[in-house]
């Protein structure tokens, strides 16, 4: 959607704690909050991006396929068994066996008959992408509003091959030597000491607003504690805003629902109006006192929904509802009839009233008063559109209607 960034765009920094059970259900939520709200997404999320990266794992080459074979034979052979397979392979990855005769050979027979279960490995880590929810992310990704920041673990397919190893010696029930758990640790510890390290830096930059689940805002203030570093006061009103406007689009009627393809037409359509929601998204946040990951925050933003916002949007609603025009030219024709000539067509003339002048609008059947009558209807009924629109939360209330019409 946006090929190139701008100092003035809102951008937003997610930070995700990993779920248990390999679902990015929050990561989603999260991410159609952001969207309905920023111009630029970046996500720290450990499942989003290790499933990107898992995804990436029927795309090796021979070369590589083998070499995957080599490293997960310990765990999913017996002993004797992967020694054997172990050497075969490595002979088989030397230039000078694999390009001769016998070699290709070899290597022809082995690639055709782990062809079946390398589709069965595709196709067991894209149910797994495709259950988790990765389908929804692709779609955040493709609109270009979304990055998902790829740790430094993750950068390359020798990565995206030690990562599914480390899951496949973890889950054979194998004992591991010493220095196969302190390499696993070791990859995992990185992760983690970048993962914190991105996500404290959103807290105290001031090109981003964080905006983190619950855990992971627990994680941030024990961080912070731990190093004797308190979050500045604003700091803490920029995460206080971000997440502030996440809780009011979760509120949203049809909001879980809602899928990211649906989240990215509504944020189009109503884009033009977003301004005057942040700004009041802005005052209705500095009300509130507790940090997003602090417990009495949901009491606090629960109560100042309820007593500033509801009543709010039903106000405009009525307003909204109220500013109906064929409304607004019934009211006027108590006063002073409208008079039709036979033949005439109502919504000819409404169509092209506004710019033909009196005297055409009386050949198209219609009286020069009565035109004048549904001239005043319609620019009445314009200007307090308009007048509507400037409201601050217009854009939250069309978001939940639009929302609620593509359910």
């Amino acid at each position: 959607m946006r090929a190139t960034s701008s100092p003035n765009e809102l951008h937003i920094t997610i930070g995700v704690y990993p779920a248990k059970d390999a679902n990015l259900r929050q990561d989603i939520k999260l991410i159609k909050a952001a969207l309905l709200y920023a111009d630029r997404v970046t996500i720290y999320s450990p499942s989003a991006a290790l499933l990107q990266i898992a995804t990436r794992l029927g795309d090796l080459s021979e070369t590589e396929q083998l070499r995957f074979l080599e490293m997960v034979a310990p765990y999913v052979a017996s002993s004797s068994d992967a020694a054997k397979i172990v050497d075969g392979l490595r002979k088989l990855r030397d230039p000078r066996f694999s390009q001769s005769p016998q070699g290709r050979l070899i290597k022809s027979a082995l690639l055709k008959q782990f062809a079946s279960s390398w589709e069965e490995i595709r196709r067991v880590v894209n149910n797994l992408a495709e259950t988790a929810g990765m389908r929804e992310v692709v779609e955040a990704l493709s609109s270009g509003m979304l990055e998902i920041h790829q740790f430094a673990t993750q950068t390359n397919n020798s990565d995206v091959m030690q990562f599914m190893v480390d899951c496949v010696a973890k889950a054979s029930g194998k004992q591991l030597s010493a220095q196969q758990a302190a390499s696993i640790s070791h990859r995992q510890n990185e992760m983690t000491k970048e993962f914190v390290a991105g996500i404290c830096s959103a807290v105290a930059s001031s090109s981003t607003y964080p905006l983190f689940d619950k855990d992971t805002g627990q994680l941030v203030s024990l961080a912070q504690k731990v190093v004797n570093a308190p979050t500045s006061s604003t700091s803490q009103q920029r995460a206080r805003h971000i997440a502030f406007a996440s809780d009011m689009f979760r509120r949203l009627h049809v909001f879980d629902s809602a899928s990211i393809r649906d989240v990215l037409l509504v944020r189009g359509e109503l884009d033009k109006h977003l301004v005057r929601f942040r700004k009041s998204v802005i005052e209705f946040a500095s009300d509130v006192a507790s940090s997003p990951w602090d417990d009495d925050f949901e009491k606090e933003t629960e109560l100042l929904f309820r007593k500033e916002i509801a009543p709010a949007i039903l106000d405009l609603e009525d307003e909204i509802k109220s500013n109906n025009f064929l409304g607004q030219l019934a009211r006027k024709a108590v006063d002073r009839p409208l008079v039709l000539t036979p033949g005439a067509t109502l919504s000819l003339v409404l169509s092209q009233l506004t710019s033909l002048p009196d005297e055409i609008a009386g050949g198209f059947g219609i009286g020069i008063s009565a035109a004048a009558l549904v001239y005043d209807a319609y620019k009445e009924g314009s200007e307090k559109q308009r007048a509507i629109e400037r409201n601050g939360l217009y854009f939250y209330y069309r978001v939940d209607r639009k929302l609620e019409g593509l359910s």
